[in-house]
């Protein structure tokens, strides 16, 4: 990633999905199975930037990309 020239960077990040966090209990149980995240299947998050720009204060960028949950 070059700051002077963030057009020409690429983003990849994965997220581990049972890092997901929720302040209720009921539905933090509910975040891992099948109806939301089912982590079983799909442990992984990933997203990928289309394109990466300067935002509008210094040494703020924007990226956009593919997010994918499942």
């Amino acid at each position: 990633f070059d700051p002077q020239a963030p057009e020409n960077g690429r983003i990849q990040v994965r997220v581990d999905m049972q890092s997901a966090r929720l302040d209720d209990a009921d539905n933090q149980a509910m975040l891992p199975g099948k109806d939301w995240f089912f982590t079983e299947k799909f442990p992984d998050a990933q997203f990928v930037s289309t394109a990466i720009r300067h935002g509008a204060q210094a040494g703020q960028y924007i990226a956009e990309g593919t997010l994918t949950l499942r």
